[in-house]
């Protein structure tokens, strides 16, 4: 398995909320093999994650997260993990 960990800044609450449930919610739920994502926020920070059956699925993901990043917020980083152990919920 292999995550992708998004981490932006908040410029806009009112515009990045909007897009997260229009726009990236929707887009993520469909990527080939996803396994979860969640999306955090603290104060102007916001830091998603998400996990994925394959190392190439998790690359593709951080491209095109990378490529469309929506109004209200500023990318500052974006990497593709190893994911190392796992606990809770299904195991894929």
């Amino acid at each position: 398995m292999h995550a992708v960990v998004v981490n932006l800044t908040i410029t806009d609450p009112e515009a990045a909320e909007r897009a997260l449930h229009e726009q990236l919610v929707p887009r993520v739920s469909q990527a080939p093999g996803l396994i979860s994502g969640y999306w955090t926020i603290h104060g102007n920070s916001a830091l998603s994650f998400f996990v994925f059956e394959s190392e190439e699925d998790a690359a593709q993901m951080s491209k095109q997260a990378g490529a469309a990043v929506p109004d209200g917020v500023t990318l500052d980083g974006i990497e593709v993990r190893d994911v190392v152990a796992y606990t809770g919920g299904r195991k894929p």
